[in-house]
């Protein structure tokens, strides 16, 4: 998440949408009883959706890997007690000694996918035609030009009078000046706010640098 706000920060990119996809987790091991698992391979945020399952394998060693796949890879080129959790979507073509179904805490995990277009957003309104009660969301990153007490409460108080409602709110280091961050934040409303909503983030570009990344039915 961190690397995509990275890259999401300097990119001309517009936002087009946003699609949900059902994901749950399977087990695969090189042993064939789950008491002979020494180390298992885990995404950081996969591990946090499969805690009943690593609570039954204390004698485990926890690896925490950067993507579900990289887990798979490290699983495929490890040794005999190496476990790896991966989608479930990937189980029906692995052959190890021990593969379990559906290890995930909840059955209705789901991962987020945003579909862009290699085009600067705007800070305009666009044109449309929706219906005053469809909801929409607009993401940009909000950069303040000093690191002075309680900007982040000024940006967010611009939102809040206008009554838009705040869906995320992420801070990342500028890496041009120490102590000067900037703010991912993603807002959300229905199309009868959409004008109010642009004139809200005009009046915070005049205070800011605003980095929009797009307006988007939901």
């Amino acid at each position: 998440m961190l690397a995509t706000l990275q890259r999401l920060q300097s990119a001309d990119v517009t936002e087009l949408g946003e699609v949900t996809v059902p994901v749950n987790f399977g087990l695969a091991a090189r042993v064939d009883d789950m008491a002979k698992i020494k180390r298992i391979f885990v995404q950081f945020k996969t591990e946090g959706q499969c805690q009943n399952l690593l609570a039954n394998l204390p004698q485990a060693e926890i690896i925490t890997t950067s993507s579900n796949m990289t887990s798979l890879e490290k699983l495929q080129a490890g040794d005999t007690g190496d476990a790896a959790i991966v989608p479930q979507s990937q189980m029906a073509a692995l052959d190890f000694p021990l593969l379990q179904d559906n290890v995930a805490d909840q059955d209705d995990n789901a991962t987020r996918f945003i579909i862009f277009k290699k085009e600067p957003a705007s800070l305009t309104a666009p044109d449309g035609t929706e219906a005053p009660t469809t909801a929409f969301k607009f993401p940009m990153f909000v950069t303040p030009p000093t690191e002075q007490p309680g900007v982040l409460r000024e940006i967010l108080t611009h939102l809040a009078d206008a009554g838009l409602n705040l869906v995320t709110i992420m801070s990342l280091p500028t890496r041009q000046k120490i102590g000067i961050y900037s703010f991912y934040i993603e807002v959300s409303g229905t199309f009868a706010q959409k004008a109010l909503l642009f004139e809200t983030i005009g009046q915070m570009a005049a205070a800011y640098t605003v980095h929009p990344l797009g307006f988007y039915a939901l």
